[in-house]
């Protein structure tokens, strides 16, 4: 059996994307994301983006998510950071949690630890197996002007499974307000068709 590697999701992200294009297409430009699991009335919980992330990615994708997916009940990040704060012995920021997973080979994908053992106990209290978490949050030049991609997986909690991993692009805008909604809204599009 072949020891498992701890890579940074970003990197592995960056790996399927480029296999996903075949190394083709324009260059600096994300490959469509793959077809995403069916959320249709399941609850999800959605971490909030990371420390460093623009300020009002948190808020956008709440937006959006509910306005394109209404069946589902999506459990936001103040929410869950409140469910961490009624516990005084779990002593969470979660947005300050590494976004690591683990390749345990033939695409195989999993999140590590502490996020893995924070998933599990959230899962649990929110009574749900699938969590939505924002991985990168970056700027990018387009043609256009600046961009975001923005990079998202979705985790099957039970197994710490990654079952969906992929970046889209917002709409290049002249101010980075309108840049993180069009990335906001790209997810929700991606995620919902």
């Amino acid at each position: 059996m072949r020891a498992a590697r701890w890579v940074p999701v970003a990197v592995v992200a960056a790996g399927l994307l480029l296999a996903a294009c075949g190394g083709g297409g324009e260059p600096g430009v994300p490959a469509p994301p793959p077809t995403p699991p069916d959320l249709t009335g399941a609850r999800v919980m959605v971490l909030p983006a990371q420390v460093g992330s623009p300020a009002q990615l948190d808020a956008e994708l709440a937006f959006w998510l509910t306005d394109r997916g209404a069946t589902t009940t999506w459990l936001l990040p103040d929410a869950l950071q409140r469910t961490v704060d009624r516990s005084p012995a779990w002593r969470v920021r979660l947005d300050a949690l590494p976004r690591r997973v683990v390749d345990t080979g033939g695409g195989d994908l999993r999140v590590a630890d502490p996020l893995y053992g924070v998933l599990r106990r959230l899962g649990a209290v929110e009574d749900t197996n699938v969590a939505l978490v924002p991985v990168a949050a970056r700027p990018a030049l387009d043609s256009a002007g600046v961009a975001l991609d923005l990079t998202a997986a979705v985790v099957d909690i039970r197994a710490g499974r990654v079952v969906w991993l992929g970046t889209v692009r917002g709409g290049a805008s002249e101010s980075d307000e309108a840049s993180v909604a069009a990335a906001a809204e790209a997810l929700a599009r991606a995620l919902i068709p």
